[in-house]
């Protein structure tokens, strides 16, 4: 067990929906009411602006300077650092954005079922430079964005359980190319490390990690609990050149030595620790073990934002949301 003291940490009070991480470290939470929060790399308040409906996606460009949203009708909205609407006129919709590692460009998903369209903007001119039109791999999925630091962005085409796969984009001229990541499929969102030579995704219920440059597997982890109901899930973070972090279907976070692929223990951030089902969630009748985590995002090097949820709540997703940022001992 690896015990971690939060660095910073911040009570939204309130239940936030959406929450993005630059990789300058600045974030922004959206609650349910559309209160939209742009917090700096130590987690302290920059601004505070009302969406007003709560938005379909939204992002934070790096230094904070943009945000991005698509409303709760689908269209596409960008903001000034400090919540000030900036004029722009794109006369579509927009399932899921990201902005490129840089900040430079803004990247847009639609999909309507048999096609998944990529656009790309440029920040500055607010011009559209770049789009594709792809066949959906498996149908009925969303595309959805992790930005690399040479340019590449990393698109994770989902559908639920129906499968999900990995394609790497790049803007070539005024189109983009779409690379394939062949022979991995049912995987998750694929992280990158500082450096950007290396990915980590779960596939064949394994947690992996690749050479970005060529493909390459270099090592390759079966989960490590004989809990059958607990399983990798979605959130992947390099800590450093030589650790990892990953999260589990039952909100725990564990660490793991890439220099033999160990498992260190299992992190418990602050107050967070695991408690029963049954008192997390009542009136639920389970005695399995499991903690408040809604999700992390890494800030890049050692650094690593992590949502918790104020338990005890009726239901799983319920109660207001704190985050804590921490790096690892």
């Amino acid at each position: 067990m690896l015990r971690v003291t939060p660095i910073a940490e911040v009570d939204f009070a309130r239940h936030v929906e959406h929450f993005d991480v630059a990789p300058s470290g600045h974030a922004i939470a959206v609650s349910k009411d559309g209160r939209a929060i742009v917090l700096d790399a130590g987690l302290e308040t920059i601004a505070t602006s009302w969406l007003g409906k709560v938005p379909a996606s939204i992002a934070i460009a790096s230094g904070g300077q943009h945000i991005a949203y698509a409303t709760s009708e689908k269209r596409l909205k960008l903001l000034d650092a400090i919540g000030f609407p900036i004029p722009f006129d794109f006369d579509g919709h927009v399932d899921y954005l990201s902005f490129s590692y840089d900040g430079a460009l803004l990247w847009c998903s639609t999909g309507d079922g048999d096609t998944i369209a990529l656009q790309v903007f440029d920040v500055a001119s607010l011009q559209r430079v770049a789009s594709v039109e792809l066949d959906d791999p498996i149908g009925d999925s969303a595309a959805l964005f992790r930005p690399h630091p040479s340019g590449v962005m990393g698109v994770w085409i989902a559908a639920g359980q129906d499968g999900q796969c990995i394609r790497w984009a790049r803007v070539e001229g005024t189109t983009i190319a779409i690379e394939e990541l062949a022979e991995v499929w049912d995987c998750m969102p694929p992280a990158f490390d500082a450096s950007g030579d290396r990915f980590a995704t779960v596939a064949g219920e394994e947690l992996r990690v690749y050479s970005f440059a060529d493909d390459v597997l270099l090592d390759a982890l079966p989960f490590p609990s004989e809990d059958d109901d607990d399983q990798f899930a979605e959130y992947i973070a390099f800590v450093g050149d030589d650790r990892l972090v990953f999260s589990t279907v039952r909100e725990h976070i564990y660490a793991v030595d890439l220099d033999g692929m160990n498992v260190l223990g299992e992190v418990i951030v602050g107050d967070h620790v695991p408690r029963r089902v049954s008192e997390l969630y009542p009136p639920l009748d389970d005695d399995a073990m499991s903690t408040d985590l809604r999700y992390f995002l890494p800030i890049g090097g050692t650094t690593v934002v992590s949502l918790h949820a104020d338990l005890p709540s009726k239901e799983r997703g319920g109660g207001n949301t704190r985050a804590s940022l921490w790096r690892l001992p």
